[in-house]
């Protein structure tokens, strides 16, 4: 997972075929126009960090899920075993992590398909950015919609859908929920840095 993580991470987000002049290093025109390599980057350092056993008990904080526990499926010791997810003040650092990472998606997503899409339609300005804000939420929607039914059918919730909070916060959870907990709450996260990116290149570009 962390190295699919890195590859997805390393791939290039610059534009071709258009030369601007650059501007300064650490101003804020620069790191509007590179944020998306300057937060891919933070979170390369963070999954190599997983990678080495001094630095693993940090960089956990932030790849991983905290507060796993091991229980026995059965009323005896023996049989077979699942691990499982309490919530905690440590999933803060996830939720940050990840934000970066749908920072990072965002950004490709723009850069590689709607960007690409709004050019072949000829849009307005008005239109180019309800375009982009549109594509991203219905991505967004259809694979959390798709995430979510998969979770209902394979843990059973469907047959009573009053388990979903029955007892919550204090029940376990499985990894794969734990983790869309995390992902639901990090994409929200993220958009209020998006939202003054937007602003600021409205700005210079008025």
């Amino acid at each position: 997972l962390v190295s699919r993580i890195t590859v997805v991470l390393a791939m290039p987000l610059g534009r071709s075929g258009k030369k601007k002049s650059q501007a300064p290093f650490f101003s804020q025109q620069f790191f509007i126009e590179n944020h998306a390599d300057i937060v891919s980057c933070v979170c390369m350092v963070a999954c190599v960090g997983m990678m080495f056993q001094v630095t693993h008990p940090i960089a956990s904080m932030f790849v991983t899920a905290q507060y796993n526990t091991t229980l026995n499926e059965t009323d005896g010791d023996e049989g077979p075993s699942a691990t499982l997810y309490f919530l905690g003040p440590k999933d803060v650092f996830a939720v940050l992590f990840y934000s970066l990472i749908w920072i990072t998606v965002h950004a490709l997503l723009h850069e590689y398909i709607w960007e690409k899409w709004c050019r072949r339609l000829h849009l307005s300005k008005t239109k180019t950015t309800q375009f982009y804000d549109n594509g991203q939420l219905a991505s967004f929607y259809l694979i959390s919609t798709i995430a979510g039914i998969s979770i209902l059918q394979q843990k059973e919730y469907l047959g009573s859908l009053s388990l979903l909070w029955r007892e919550y916060p204090d029940v376990p959870v499985s990894f794969i929920e734990k983790m869309y907990y995390i992902l639901q709450i990090a994409y929200w996260v993220h958009c209020f840095p998006e939202l003054y990116l937007m602003k600021a290149k409205k700005d210079d570009a008025c």
